[in-house]
C-alpha cells in the first residue's frame, strides 16, 4: 500500500515538500536523493514528517501527490512554497531544467541561493485563494480524512518513538508519544512543544516536558 506525506520546517510552520511512498514510511524519513533546495532548507530549519494520507493504491498516492503540490505550488517555477522540482507523481514530469539547456541553468545559479532566485517572486490571486483558509474547516484538504488509531500506533512504532511526560504546577498531567496529540488535546502550539523538549525553552501555556531519551515523534 502507498501512503502520502509531506516535510513541515519549523521555522515558518509550513509545508515544504510533498512526496509518496510504499510499504514502510523509510522513503518519508529518508534524506537520500533529495534536491539541493530540500537541503537548504533543512540546513536552517528542523523539521517534521507527516503522513497525510495512508492506505492508497499506488496510482492514488500519485494523483493526490500531483493534486497538494498544486494547491501548495513549487518554488522553482515561483507559483508556491515547496522546493518539489516535478508536478508529481511517477517520473520527473514538470521538471523545469528539462526545458532549459543545462549550461544557462549551471551559468544562471552560479553565484546564487534559491532565496535570491526566488526573491521578489509573487502569487497569483487564484493561488493566494487556494492558500487561505487551507489549514481550517473545509478548506483544508485533509478535511473529512482521519487516521485509525492502528495507523497512528503503525507511524509512531516505525519512528521508535518514546513517550514524553507533561507537567503543570510540579504535577504529571499526563504521557504522551505524539507532539501532535499532545498540542490538539492541551490546546498549545506544537512547535513550542518541540522547543521545550530540545531544552531551547522552559515551558509554553504553564506546561513543562520532560522525556530521558532525546528520540521525538511528531
Amino acid at each position: 500500500m502507498a501512503y502520502v506525506y509531506r516535510h513541515i520546517r519549523f521555522d515558518k510552520n509550513e509545508p515544504f515538500y510533498i512526496g509518496i511512498g510504499h510499504n514502510d514510511y523509510r522513503r518519508s524519513r529518508s534524506k537520500r536523493s533529495r534536491n539541493d533546495m530540500w537541503h537548504n532548507i533543512i540546513a536552517k530549519s528542523d523539521y517534521e514528517v507527516e503522513i497525510m494520507l495512508d492506505g492508497l493504491t499506488w496510482d492514488e498516492a500519485c494523483n493526490k501527490e500531483k493534486e497538494f503540490i498544486s494547491i501548495y505550488g513549487r518554488k522553482d517555477i515561483k507559483t508556491g512554497i515547496l522546493c518539489n522540482m516535478t508536478e508529481g507523481g511517477e517520473g520527473g514530469i514538470g521538471r523545469k531544467f528539462l526545458d532549459i539547456n543545462r549550461e544557462k541553468l549551471i551559468k544562471r545559479n552560479i553565484g546564487n541561493s534559491y532565496g535570491k532566485l526566488n526573491k521578489g517572486s509573487k502569487r497569483t490571486e487564484e493561488q493566494k485563494e487556494k492558500l487561505k483558509g487551507l489549514w481550517s474547516g473545509t478548506k483544508h484538504p485533509l478535511y473529512g480524512t482521519n487516521r485509525s488509531i492502528e495507523v497512528k500506533n503503525k507511524i509512531a512504532i516505525s519512528k521508535k518513538c518514546l513517550p514524553f511526560i507533561v507537567y503543570k504546577d510540579n504535577m504529571i498531567v499526563g504521557e504522551y508519544l505524539l507532539q501532535s496529540e499532545c498540542a490538539k488535546e492541551l490546546n498549545i502550539n506544537r512547535s513550542a512543544i518541540n522547543m521545550c523538549l530540545k531544552e531551547k525553552r522552559e515551558q509554553t501555556g504553564g506546561y513543562k516536558f520532560k522525556q530521558e531519551n532525546k528520540k521525538k515523534c511528531h
